[in-house]
């Protein structure tokens, strides 16, 4: 029975890390999508939109932003399949 323990302890731990992950991602999904707005409307404003340079400048801000949010959503994606097994697996133990 001790051996049982640990073992539930490194869950208990790891689902709360999984836990602290998907908040963490949840947060900085919310902080990207309020910046794609903002430079979606920068984009679409005439001072920008009339210089290449900085017309470029934004796009490619925009690109990197929606890059890194596709990297935030697999991850937020894999955490919360994890929470999810890790869920099955007590429900199925009880």
């Amino acid at each position: 029975m001790r051996s049982a323990k640990p073992h539930l302890f490194e869950q208990r731990r790891r689902r709360a890390e999984l836990r602290a992950k998907i908040k963490v991602c949840e947060d900085e999904m919310e902080a990207c999508g309020a910046r794609e707005v903002e430079l979606d409307n920068e984009i679409n404003s005439p001072e920008v939109y009339n210089d290449p340079d900085l017309l470029r400048q934004k796009s490619d801000e925009l690109s990197d932003l929606r890059f890194h949010q596709e990297e935030l959503f697999a991850a937020w994606e894999a955490a919360m399949e994890e929470q999810e097994s890790y869920e099955q697996s007590q429900q199925t133990e009880e």
